[in-house]
């Protein structure tokens, strides 16, 4: 159980700041704060995740930042194009 859960924390933790990258390329000020609370949400749980169990927690946690950061990319796409 420990497993998937690191797998959820690390999707939303990476997928978090992809979004707050983009928050600060567009200079959204008010949603700063908020998704930097969430972040350190994120970023205690995955300590506490490892601290409990073992050094293999790096697969899951690897997993689901990459695919969270994928998401929010797509997900977010039409907010920030690439310079062409």
């Amino acid at each position: 159980m420990s497993y998937i859960i690191a797998f959820a924390v690390s999707f939303v933790y990476i997928y978090l700041k992809a979004w707050q990258q983009i928050n600060v390329i567009k200079h959204n000020i008010k949603m700063v704060p908020i998704v930097a609370m969430m972040m350190g949400l994120c970023e205690v749980l995955t300590i506490g995740l490892v601290v409990n169990e073992s050094w293999l927690m790096f697969i899951p946690i690897g997993l689901g930042g990459g695919i969270g950061c994928v998401l929010s990319m797509l997900v977010n796409n039409n907010q920030v194009r690439p310079h062409k």
